[in-house]
Formats: structure tokens, sequence, C-alpha cells
């Protein structure tokens, strides 16, 4: 019996090891996120849709995170935090940077005054195919009429001529 069992074990460790074997390089890509993309894709600079790279990677411009919420901000306090702005294209952009007020707020959400939020860069140029970061501060006064607030951050691709599109992650804030 218990031959039958180390046998039997062996016998699944080995199917086990040919499956990872042959799933290998997706399972690295899922673990690593190299063929992932982030919360949210959104085409910029005319591209319709995105595209694979010969690598197979997403070829295709976004900012990183689509959507973000931001708990446990004091009043009185500065909350710091990044984006990431993709160049998926294949030539260097200039890109324009702000923040505004949102088309469509969640429910029980305000508008936060856009002069407590201030950006690391007002423009930036990325090179085809590169990241970068931006640095995004929030100052909270002592007194505030609302605990949830929302913005938007905004990214423009200033080289398009013909089509500007607005790529635009949702910022939302919630005070203690």
């Amino acid at each position: 019996m218990r031959n039958k069992m180390i046998i039997l074990g062996c016998i699944f460790l080995a199917i086990l090891g040919c499956l990872g074997w042959f799933f290998w390089d997706d399972l690295d890509n899922y673990l690593t996120g190299i063929n992932s993309q982030p919360m949210t894709v959104i085409v910029l600079a005319g591209e319709i849709g995105t595209s694979l790279t010969s690598e197979g990677k997403v070829s295709s411009d976004y900012i990183s995170p689509g959507k973000l919420e931001i708990n446990n901000v004091f009043r009185e306090s500065s909350s710091e935090f990044t984006m990431k702005i993709r160049n998926g294209t294949s030539i260097d952009n200039k890109y324009s940077i702000s923040v505004r007020e949102p088309d469509r707020l969640e429910e029980g959400y305000s508008v936060i005054p856009l002069s407590w939020i201030s950006l690391s860069r007002k423009e930036i140029i990325i090179l085809a195919g590169e990241t970068k970061d931006i640095f995004i501060t929030i100052n909270i006064p002592k007194h505030i009429s609302s605990k949830k607030l929302m913005f938007w951050f905004s990214v423009k691709n200033e080289n398009s001529s013909t089509v500007k599109v607005e790529l635009c992650s949702k910022i939302m804030v919630n005070i203690r």
C-alpha cells in the first residue's frame, strides 16, 4: 500500500512538473505582470485599440491606476501619491497634465477644491515606449464640509494635431 502511494505521488508530481514546464511562461508573466495591463487602459494619440509588440507585450498609452481610492486621510494633513503615464506609441510625445472637476460624481462624493491639489509637473515629454511617474499632493485643511471628495487626474497628448483625447483617472479621497 505504501509503495502504491509513493508511486501515485511521483506520478502526480511528474504531471504537475510537465504542466508547469508547458505553462511556465504564462505563469511567469502572470506573476511578474509582464503581459498584464493596468487597472484601466485608455487609448491616446489617435491610436485605435491596442497592439502587441514582438515580445508579446501590450502596446498602448495609458495612465495607471484608472481609479484610486485614498482612505484614512486626516484633516490638516498632506497626502502624496504617484500616477504612472505610459507612452505606448513609437514616437516621443509631449503630454499636458492637470487635475479637474469630474464630469460625473460617485454617489456620496463632493468635488474637491482644486486649489488643495498640487502636481509635480504640468507638462512632460515621454520617450516612445517609456513610463513616467507624476507626483500628486493633496493638502487637506482643518475645516471641511464633506468627508468624501473626488477629482479627476487628466492627461492630454499635445503632439496629436487632429484628435485630442483626454485620459482621466478617477481619484476618490476619504477623510477620517
